[in-house]
Order: C-alpha cells, then sequence, then structure tokens
C-alpha cells in the first residue's frame, strides 16, 4: 500500500496498471535480496545498493520495449 501511495504522489500521471507493476516488483527484488531482518532493521542496508537493483531489475518491465 505505502509503494502505491508513494508512487500516486510522486508520479501522478501514471497509469494504475504500471503502479502495480512497479511495486510488485520492487516486493519481488527486495524479498529476493533481503532478509526480514535487514529490512525492519533500523541501521539502513549499506550490503548492497538497493536502489541501483530495482531500476536495473524492474525498469525495464515498466517500459515498453520498441522492436
Amino acid at each position: 500500500m505505502m509503494c502505491s501511495l508513494s508512487f500516486r504522489q510522486k508520479n501522478p500521471f501514471l497509469s494504475q496498471e504500471i503502479i502495480w507493476k512497479a511495486c510488485d516488483c520492487y516486493t519481488d527484488v527486495i524479498r529476493e535480496e533481503m532478509t526480514p531482518e535487514e529490512v525492519e532493521g533500523p541501521k539502513p542496508v549499506t550490503r548492497l545498493d538497493l536502489k541501483k537493483i530495482l531500476i536495473e531489475r524492474c525498469n525495464p518491465k515498466l517500459v515498453p520495449n520498441p522492436t
């Protein structure tokens, strides 16, 4: 829910379908890359560049591939 609200506030013109795809992808990647303790822990994650990973893995799924 937080992901969807955050996307909507930052990008009010994106379709709901794209927002759902982005949030689903972000959730899947975070579950693959992080432990529950890291996600809920008080310290920021330093062992990986999560933003870069999310961009690399999720953005291609959101932008149509021109062929």
